[in-house]
């Protein structure tokens, strides 16, 4: 071996070593034995004899994984191992590879995330996923990362980390992770007034409509309820955060009520709705009349337009008019009933409209499955002020005989006890057997029809007694006052409209006649001295339509014209109040009475009971007697003509 050879370098790679020699043409000089025996190890100390030199570390470290090294420092994993360094690894105690801290943290799958407190670069190096200042903190509900026990960012789970319940559409677990508290299929839903929880605006379990949060359109709470007002309770009654159970005492209109604290199924004695209120039905009303307009009517007849509210000054749809309820009744000052002591009487301002008799035929057969039974009517409530032989006169159907006996004046002194003639025979066609003589409500042949104001439909008059169409319609004959009514039957009418017939004593009373004038005897004169307070008449310058005798009939109102070839009396009947003239006022500003003089004779009740009981008084008004012969056979119950009318009276307690 030539002297100047060396071994220049020794290296050991795990258990394999291997020698490098350099040859060098130049001869090197011999080192000293001594030196070769005395070379130290890495830490200073002399190798024992004969122990082979230790091996060198690498040239630059740190040392890549595989090198020699001599100790951990001389490693990039920090691990030096035998001498060689090893790749760092989770648990190796040393903070090595992409670790942010000893043994986690980095992007090597097999270190964990690093606990709070521990270094790291980003949140994915951290258990708590929040790295800040980096160092991972303990989670919270605003670091902007799903964390800790939160469903979604910064949001639902509980303790610890006690975020924010999650808004609609985030991640949740449970109901209780979500604003709303609905959770579905693992995501936060809008809230429902159906999901059976107190959540969005709701005041209450899927009910009320507080001021804050999404409005669900939930229903108002029942009473017990928590509420914040009163628009969140179905009682509109909030009262110390509760809701309240509907009352008729608490100025709302709540319950099934119609109007504030009154109407309804079954409401307290005196809490059905005054006149004008709302309604949804009749019995809403103390009147049992609700009108067209969901109003209370005055009285249950007036609850139809035609005939119901177009009483006054001008025609329907005339520039001008001035229309009213037909059922306005007046306070009859320094007057009272002997039969009704303490209580304020009250007279109609207007005469009976055909449609008001109308609307009380309807609702006698919505009663009576279709069937215009006024007889059933009249027994089952018996008016105070009645005499029972006037029953026999109520119709009990449409049509209840088909011939009736001609007789004469008086004919049911002539074929027996026949009282009930039906509905149609009543009001509708042909002549009758009350009165065959100058009644003028029968219809003689097609085109002349009398003066009857009340409608029947074309079949019924064509079928009927030489009828047809009438001229008139429907819509204007209820408007006008009601004639060919019988005495009784129209007494009936008043006591089902919640009143009475008026008594010949209050219509003498408000017309300042002093005493009646129904006579037995000669005709009086059209124009009497004892006209009182009502306007004085005369032939030539009548101010209203009247009859005194057939031939004295002024009519100043004749609406509207019909042709020459039609003889319908009905234009002759006004509807009450068109003639502003014909007015009576007891004091001077008070509000009149209408009609009083023209239009209709009233026929009236009977001051004082004869010996076969209560009677009528006769069409003794409008200043004339309707006296015909020795008889007079106005004060008979069945009698009824064309030229007679009426009115009804009312007691109120004060």
């Amino acid at each position: 071996m030539s002297a100047r050879s060396h071994v220049v370098l020794l290296a050991l790679t795990g258990s394999i070593g291997f020698l490098m020699v350099a040859c060098s043409a130049d001869p090197a000089p011999t080192e000293p034995a001594a030196d070769a025996g005395t070379a130290s190890k890495p830490d200073g100390s002399a190798p024992p004899d004969g122990a082979p030199p230790p091996p060198a570390r690498c040239a630059t470290p740190p040392c890549a994984d595989g090198a020699a090294c001599t100790a951990a420092a001389d490693c990039v994993s920090k691990v030096c191992k035998d001498a060689v360094c090893f790749p760092g690894a989770a648990g190796d105690g040393v903070q090595n590879g992409s670790e942010t801290d000893v043994d986690c943290g980095g992007s090597a799958s097999a270190a964990p995330r690093c606990d709070d407190g521990k270094s790291c670069a980003q949140g994915t190096d951290c258990k708590s996923l929040s790295c800040r200042g980096y160092v991972c903190r303990a989670p919270t509900g605003t670091d902007n990362t799903k964390n800790g026990t939160e469903t979604d960012v910064d949001c639902g789970g509980g303790a610890p980390t006690n975020a924010k319940r999650c808004g609609e559409g985030k991640a949740c677990g449970v109901a209780t992770d979500c604003e709303d508290g609905v959770c579905t299929a693992g995501i936060c839903r809008a809230p429902t007034s159906t999901d059976g929880i107190k959540n969005g605006n709701e005041t209450g379990v899927d009910c009320g409509k507080g001021p804050t949060g999404f409005d669900t359109k939930a229903p108002p709470c029942p009473a017990g309820t928590p509420c914040t007002g009163p628009g969140d309770c179905g009682s509109r009654v909030c009262t110390a955060n509760v809701c309240q159970a509907a009352t008729y005492t608490d100025g709302v209109r709540n319950g099934d009520e119609s109007d504030i604290d009154c109407g309804g199924a079954a409401p307290p004695p005196g809490k059905r709705c005054d006149t004008g209120k709302a309604c949804a039905l009749h019995r809403d009303c103390a009147s049992d009349g609700c009108d067209t307009t969901l109003h209370c009517a005055e009285a249950r007849s007036c609850t139809g337009v035609n005939g119901g509210t177009t009483c006054g000054a001008g025609e329907i749809g005339q520039p001008g008019s001035r229309h009213e309820s037909c059922c306005k009744s007046l306070p009859v000052p320094g007057y009272s009933d002997p039969r009704n002591p303490g209580k304020t009487v009250y007279l109609d301002k207007y005469e009976v409209t055909a449609g008001r008799v109308r609307t009380f035929v309807e609702r006698m057969m919505q009663a009576n499955g279709g069937v215009p039974n006024i007889k059933a009517w009249v027994d089952a409530n018996p008016p105070p002020y009645w005499n029972p032989e006037w029953n026999m006169w109520m119709p009990t159907a449409a049509s209840t005989v088909v011939d009736i006996p001609r007789g004469g004046i008086d004919p049911i002194r002539d074929f027996g006890t026949v009282g009930d003639v039906g509905l149609d025979r009543i009001f509708g066609y042909g002549g009758t057997y009350f009165y065959t003589h100058g009644d003028n409500c029968r219809v003689a042949s097609t085109g002349i029809y009398g003066y009857p104001t009340y409608w029947y439909p074309d079949a019924i008059m064509i079928d009927k007694n030489f009828g047809g169409p009438r001229f008139l319609s429907q819509t204007d004959l209820d408007t006008r006052s009601m004639n060919c009514i019988p005495n009784a039957v129209l007494a009936a009418f008043c006591a089902w409209d919640g009143g009475q017939l008026a008594t010949s004593a209050v219509l003498r009373f408000v017309a300042g006649t002093g005493t009646s004038k129904r006579a037995v005897g000669p005709r009086p004169t059209c124009e009497s001295p004892e006209h009182g307070r009502m306007v004085a008449l005369d032939v030539a310058t009548s101010p209203a339509n009247f009859t005194c005798d057939a031939g004295q009939a002024p009519f100043a109102y004749f609406y509207p014209n019909v042709p020459a070839t039609v003889t319908d009396g009905a234009s002759r009947v006004a509807a009450p109040g068109r003639m502003t003239a014909d007015i009576v006022q007891i004091n001077p500003g008070d509000e009149p009475w209408m009609d009083m003089r023209g239009n209709m004779h009233e026929m009236a009740l009977a001051d004082t009971v004869a010996p076969t009981g209560l009677a009528f008084a006769g069409g003794h008004f409008n200043g004339i007697a309707a006296a015909s012969g020795g008889n007079a056979r106005g004060i008979y119950p069945e009698f009824k003509a064309g030229w007679m009318g009426g009115r009804c009276m009312r007691f109120r307690t004060p």
